[in-house]
């Protein structure tokens, strides 16, 4: 074989191999435990990338993978550093860009715990936040097991934010459709964690 069809032929493998790995670098640009940017409003991962959500007091929790963009991060934020607004727990790919102002987000939940009334200290609600493969389906997402007290009626609910490929479905289910003792079953298995819960005042 001739030095020139020798060299032909490297740099044709050169751009198969290109052209098989473009999905690679996206993928190994949020890999790794990121640290919080100063400021507390973004994310710097391993690769150098650095991801701002749109959310202040920023805390990374964890993730769940998508089938082609760049995976959905699990944070911890606030809306605003001048108003009373409470922390939540949210998903977001960098993919997305950041979150724009008061656009209603899927997979956005409150942070789990009592919260309580700022002065009586009554109980208003209580939440648990779970994140993995939870669901019974084996499928990854969120799911809140919510109770909010009215005087001396309990309301539960159980909210699910299921990430399916590259996006993210919102629902709600019933404890049949999704009952909480499969989703602590799921936690022992390791397939499931529960975001730990903290307890806050209304104001």
């Amino acid at each position: 074989m001739s030095p020139q069809l020798v060299a032909s032929c490297l740099v044709l493998l050169a751009v198969l191999a290109g052209v098989g790995c473009r999905r690679e670098p996206a993928a190994a640009l949020w890999a790794g435990e990121p640290t919080v940017v100063p400021g507390d409003t973004a994310l710097r991962f391993p690769s150098g990338a650095v991801f701002a959500p749109g959310f202040y007091m920023v805390r990374y929790i964890g993730r769940l993978p998508a089938r082609e963009k760049a995976p959905f991060l699990l944070m911890e934020g606030v809306e605003c550093t001048d108003c009373d607004a409470p922390p939540s727990v949210f998903l977001r790919s960098p993919s997305d860009g950041p979150a724009k102002p008061d656009t209603l987000l899927k997979g956005w939940f409150a942070y789990p715990g009592p919260i309580r009334e700022w002065e009586s200290k009554a109980l208003l609600s209580d939440s648990r936040l779970f994140w993995g493969r939870c669901l019974p389906s084996g499928a990854a997402g969120l799911v809140q097991f919510s109770t909010d007290s009215a005087g001396r009626s309990e309301l539960t609910r159980v909210g699910v934010a299921e990430v399916r490929g590259d996006t993210i479905v919102e629902w709600r289910a019933s404890f049949a459709e999704v009952p909480r003792a499969g989703v602590v079953a799921r936690v022992r298995a390791g397939e499931c964690r529960e975001v730990p819960s903290r307890e806050q005042d209304a104001f």
